[in-house]
């Protein structure tokens, strides 16, 4: 049993091809994909997007320098950077 279920969360491409190859439930309501992380998943397994509870939405823009200066050094893709700057704009949103 899932407590506090969050009733929407944003995700990297690998969260949703995995749950998605264990037929597992994403365990929210609504999950924000940005175009990036988007444009993998369809590359790398499109089945995973039939989930009703996807929404894509656009890249974030401008990209938070910390997170891009991060993203950079530690290898990460731009789908990477798209998820976590999805999720840094929203938490800042009242």
């Amino acid at each position: 049993m899932v407590r506090n279920r969050p009733s929407r969360l944003v995700s990297d491409a690998g969260p949703l091809i995995h749950l998605h190859e264990l037929d597992l439930d994403l365990l929210t309501d609504s999950v924000l994909v940005p175009d990036a992380v988007w444009e993998e998943v369809e590359r790398h397994q499109p089945t995973a997007l039939r989930a009703e509870c996807l929404k894509r939405v656009a890249d974030p823009s401008p990209v938070d320098p910390t997170l891009e200066a991060l993203a950079l050094g530690l290898g990460l893709g731009s789908g990477d950077v798209g998820a976590a700057t999805e999720q840094v704009r929203r938490a800042r949103v009242p």
